[in-house]
């Protein structure tokens, strides 16, 4: 009888038990708060009890109080209550048994419903459960059918089905309010079967939402299951608990210079008010790093450089040096990071190149190098990936090029916005690195000199090749290189030479490859030609008429790939699958990175834009090891290119200038020589749309497929198990090495690692030649003998570039010259 005693005392308006004992009961059970359109709360049942009590008892403006006991709502007066509870005994009597009668009803036919569904949709185990926050930090790119989109629809479904519920029961509320002229014995025989009705409803609305829940935990289970085989999973932040004082803080740090430096830190922090610092007391450590006098010296002030782009004030950090014992450092909130982490600052986090180059490559080997360690489940992996977090100290959020980070940690990947979101909040790590080897950056943009490749640097395309091993192995992805006739399949085809042997043919398929919807034509093999497509600058606008033309003469199924079509992993996925890879000059090209060796790459250039000029992808293409085959196409045609002298100035628009500027650009014929990053020469006609030359194009493709097979059959034929004498090593680029300090002005020197792919040399013969020099002269090169691995030459110009390759030799044997490389006197 107690659940039916007035909730507030009528005198004192206080809190009765009955009250307090309704709040308790609904305060210990959960309920999903879901927000309307209109941003009101309203609650839905949970997952485990459609029947639980809810939270939303509520005075309307008659003074009835709303209690909901299960699927039965009651709304009662507060003065008939007391006149229930003091005068009306029979009332009382006949709603309990109406309430009592309902219960089990609803009980019973609840029972029956919920056999019936585990029969026919038995729930997944708990152990499938995800956080829904941690998968949509980690959800890769939307595809059209992915769980993402599936899982929004159902809580949207979800929230409408609560919506509706919530109205009827409202609607209900009010015809009781209307008939609230009835006599008390008319409403008490109709309860029961009201509470009935109501029962049968709030069942089948409970049947509705149990079945969604089971699809959301279905498709959670999936995603989960994805994740944990090959994708990464997220954390949640430390919980923030005050301390007493910061803890003391160490730090060691290596390297001479700003660019070089590497350091470690055992407790730093970071406030909104002192930015980054370290704690320390008289058992504090610090090892290496520089005074600030030292630190004036360069113009960029700062300990490390947190990036991997050099010489840039962006990528210069520091960190403040304070005493555990300031006053303003104790008792205070701290968000406590136990994991090692990675600090560091992405610097174009917009760009897929910059952050595979600057980024995603660089973090790799630094982690490789830092925290290393292996996985139980994963024996391939090159590293624990559940041993270390990064933490970004740049200020943007999550980017489009956001997913390749997420694969080099399991953990919360640290953005800016976590560490502001609450201003009094001191957020620390407790071991902790700054600063990353430029081991593997091979380009520079421009911002001292025009851009091009680091001069004096030799970066071993293996090492790119690790990263994008890393990726495929991550993906399922098969990492193999074909050799033998297979590749020259596409070369014979275009080159019209008649085909001696196919693979085989398989059921459904004419040869086992597919048809052309478009053309008819029947592919004759597995590879790919890819067009990496533009849709909103920068066009081919004839890339259909290419697409055409391409399969009609390789007979190779061409895909267009697009950033909006394709998720990252998707893209991968068809790079692993192209023997040629088609593109305007733009970043989406470092995807070449993931191709096989023999792939062909051809970058196309607008009209009045050198090749020459602008060399990222080349340069890639031809490290030792990539084993990539490049070739650019320039537009020779001015009359085939469309230029946008309206569109912003970002996007090459040159109204903003005045006409005389406006005539000087439109009368050059080739963008001049510039810094990086606004010239308006080189934004007005890299951003031209392009109708290609076709015949131009496949001619181009041709001789680069020639070269390829070429380079395959080399590779093929390398095979170490069945050499039978130990030849004399080719020497590399990686190898060289450019001296500079201590260097005499006007000399070259170069030094060179020794090599170990082979018999041990007796000596070296260096070729060397002037950069720019033609190569028609009658003795074009300058040949010294070197006993040793270095070369030290006088008699240079400064600013000469001089270019030189070694080869080595043992006994009467040598070997051919290897890489050549070039060094800045």
């Amino acid at each position: 009888m107690s659940s039916f005693l007035p909730t507030t005392n009528p005198k004192t308006g206080k809190e009765t038990m009955a009250e307090l004992q309704i709040r308790q009961r609904s305060s210990s059970v959960s309920a999903k708060n879901i927000s309307d359109k209109n941003g009101k709360s309203r609650y839905a049942r949970g997952n485990n009890n459609p029947y639980e009590y809810s939270d939303t008892d509520v005075d309307d403006k008659h003074g009835r109080r709303t209690l909901r006991f299960g699927g039965l709502n009651l709304n009662i007066n507060a003065s008939s209550l007391a006149r229930v509870r003091f005068g009306l005994p029979v009332v009382a009597v006949l709603l309990l048994a109406a309430f009592v009668t309902g219960r089990w009803f609803a009980f019973r036919s609840f029972a029956a419903i919920q056999q019936q569904q585990q029969q026919q949709h038995p729930l997944p185990p708990e152990s499938s459960q995800f956080p829904i926050a941690a998968l949509s930090s980690v959800a890769p790119q939307n595809r059209p059918t992915d769980w993402q989109k599936k899982y929004e629809d159902i809580v949207a479904s979800i929230s409408d089905a609560a919506y509706d519920k919530q109205r009827e029961l409202a609607d209900k509320n009010k015809s009781n309010n209307r008939d609230s002229t009835k006599t008390s014995h008319e409403k008490s025989n109709s309860a029961a079967e009201n509470e009935r009705d109501q029962a049968k409803k709030d069942f089948l609305i409970a049947q509705q939402d149990m079945e969604k829940d089971r699809q959301m935990e279905e498709l959670m289970k999936n995603a989960h299951k994805e994740s944990s085989d090959n994708k990464p999973v997220a954390q949640s932040l430390p919980d923030i608990v005050v301390f007493e004082s910061l803890p003391a803080s160490s730090v060691w740090c290596s390297g001479n210079s700003l660019a070089t430096r590497v350091c470690r830190f055992r407790n730093i922090c970071y406030s909104e008010k002192t930015d980054w610092f370290i704690v320390l007391n008289n058992a504090s450590i610090v090892v290496g790093v520089p005074s600030l006098e030292e630190m004036a010296k360069d113009v960029r002030v700062g300990v490390v450089e947190i990036s991997t782009i050099e010489d840039h004030p962006y990528t210069a950090w520091m960190f403040e040096q304070v005493s555990q014992f300031a006053p303003e450092f104790q008792n205070r909130k701290v968000r406590y990071h136990k994991d090692p982490t990675v600090l560091f600052k992405r610097f174009h986090a917009n760009n897929i190149m910059h952050s595979l180059h600057d980024d995603v490559i660089p973090l790799y080997h630094h982690i490789l190098e830092h925290f290393g360690g292996s996985m139980d489940s994963f024996e391939y992996m090159d590293f624990d990936l559940q041993n270390h977090k990064i933490q970004f100290v740049d200020l943007y959020e999550v980017t489009e090029t956001f997913r390749p980070f997420q694969y080099l940690t399991d953990l919360h990947i640290g953005l800016m916005a976590d560490l502001i979101r609450d201003t009094d909040v001191i957020t620390c790590f407790r071991d902790a690195t700054a600063g990353v080897r430029k081991l593997t950056t091979w380009y520079q943009y421009g911002f001292n000199d025009p851009q091009g490749p680091i001069l004096n640097k030799f970066v071993n395309g293996l090492h790119v090749r690790q990263v994008s091993d890393f990726f495929i192995s991550r993906l399922g992805l098969i990492n193999q290189d074909y050799y033998g006739e297979d590749n020259d399949v596409m070369y014979n085809a275009g080159a019209g030479i008649v085909q001696t042997k196919l693979s085989p043919v398989t059921p459904g398929s004419p040869l086992g490859f597919g048809t052309s919807e478009t053309t008819g034509i029947q592919y004759i093999g597995e590879d790919l030609i890819i067009i990496l497509s533009r849709t909103r600058n920068r066009l081919i606008l004839n890339e259909l008429l290419l697409v055409d033309h391409l399969e009609r003469t390789f007979k190779h199924k061409v895909i267009l790939v697009r950033n909006e079509n394709q998720s990252f992993e998707d893209q991968i996925a068809l790079m692993r699958k192209a023997k040629v890879v088609i593109a305007m000059h733009g970043s989406i090209l470092i995807l070449g990175m993931f191709c096989r060796k023999g792939t062909v790459i051809i970058e196309l250039y607008p009209w009045a834009v050198p090749s020459d000029h602008y060399t990222p992808y080349k340069t890639m293409a031809q490290l030792n090891g990539m084993n990539l085959v490049y070739r650019a196409w320039e537009n020779t045609h001015p009359e085939n290119s469309v230029s946008h002298p309206d569109w912003s100035e970002d996007l090459g628009g040159i109204q903003h200038l005045s006409q005389e500027e406006q005539d000087k650009i439109l009368s050059t014929p080739t963008v001049p020589l510039h810094l990086c990053c606004v010239d308006p020469y080189w934004l007005f006609r890299i951003y031209q749309d392009t109708v290609v030359d076709i015949p131009e194009i496949t001619a181009l493709i041709l001789d680069a497929l020639k070269e390829s097979s070429q380079l395959m059959a080399k590779l093929g034929s390398t095979n170490t198990l069945e050499v039978k004498s130990i030849m004399p090593p080719l020497i590399t680029g990686p190898m060289f090495f450019c001296v500079g300090d201590g260097r005499p002005e006007g000399s070259l020197w170069i030094r060179w690692m020794e090599p170990w792919n082979g018999a041990k040399p007796d000596y070296y013969i260096v070729r060397t030649r002037i950069d720019g020099a033609p190569l028609d002269l009658e003795e074009p090169y300058v040949v010294y003998r070197a006993e040793t691995t270095e070369l030290f030459v006088n008699g240079y110009e400064s600013e000469t570039g001089v270019i030189f390759s070694v080869k080595s030799i043992v006994g009467n044997t040598e070997t051919a010259y290897g890489d050549e490389a070039i060094c800045i006197i």
